[in-house]
């Protein structure tokens, strides 16, 4: 994402230091938070009323590719609680770290059947994360909590009370099938919705139109298995569009969504990234100048 702010920085500065007069305003809009959720960055300008603007483009890796689609995504905090023993005589206790292995075992033995059947035309089907997790006191103690945080992303049209039923309705069921005692809490900490914008938009269009411009290429629809900030302008009333250098898709096998991001080589691809200011400028030009 350093690449895509670099590169809309570049492009804003060369208008602002050109003499040409624009017909509207072209605003950079740099926010934090975005892999949380957005919430501290441009949800709360979303909550001030601060989000405005008649186009907008989220400058997020696309491979020069028009993403019109990303995944929503909901955090969840599992604490459950057993009976502290001593290692001894681990019989007289309930460990709380062996039950939130059975409910791992048993996320997946249920739940992954029923995400591959929830299907999208340009979507991967739904997912979870074991994000974090910690328990215990000591080798010698049976444990009596252990905490778990978890990342479940979510497609167009899943209803998040729904989404909270099914998984709470899965621990449910491993615990009353245990003899043994033991209690746990859920609780919801994060929920952003998915988003798919029609490829028809005119920001959608303009953003080819600017990349067949500067390349000569035409610049193809696609998406992203991750969750960006679109939603939150579409939410204010903005048309958007998800457009900003990478690495390009058919630079990386078969895979669509295989990527660096999240990994020790991520990267970007300089040529894309002189490319995109190019864009930036055509676009910004096209509908301003």
């Amino acid at each position: 994402m350093k690449a895509g702010v670099a590169a809309f920085v570049l492009a804003a500065e060369a208008f602002a230091r050109s003499p040409r007069r624009l017909r509207g305003n072209l605003v950079v809009q740099a926010v934090a938070d975005e892999v949380s959720g957005g919430t501290k960055g441009t949800g709360y300008l979303f909550e001030q009323k601060k989000l405005k603007g008649d186009f907008a483009v989220v400058c997020e890796p696309t491979g020069l590719d028009v993403f019109v689609a990303h995944r929503g995504m909901m955090w969840f905090e599992l604490t459950v609680h057993g009976v502290p023993a001593h290692s001894g005589r681990p019989w007289l206790g309930v460990n709380a770290i062996a039950k939130v292995s059975d409910i791992v075992q048993e996320l997946r033995r249920v739940l992954e059947p029923v995400f591959a059947g929830r299907t999208h035309p340009m979507l991967p089907s739904p997912s979870i994360n074991l994000g974090r997790i910690d328990g215990g006191a000591k080798e010698n103690l049976v444990a009596a909590r252990c905490h778990l945080t978890f990342d479940r992303r979510t497609l167009p049209g899943e209803r998040f009370d729904a989404i909270e039923a099914e998984i709470r309705e899965t621990i449910e069921q491993v615990r009353g099938r245990d003899p043994e005692g033991w209690s746990f809490e859920l609780r919801r900490t994060l929920a952003v919705p998915a988003l798919e914008i029609d490829p028809n938009e005119p920001i959608v269009r303009e953003c080819q139109r600017a990349y067949q411009g500067v390349t000569g290429d035409e610049s193809r629809i696609g998406c992203t298995s991750g969750l960006e900030d679109a939603h939150w302008l579409v939410r204010a009333g903005i048309p958007t569009a998800m457009f900003g250098p990478y690495v390009h898709k058919r630079w990386q096998g078969e895979d669509r969504f295989d990527a660096s991001t999240g990994k020790p080589d991520e990267h970007v691809v300089l040529s894309q990234w002189f490319t995109a200011i190019r864009v930036y400028m055509r676009l910004a030009q096209n509908l301003l100048a």
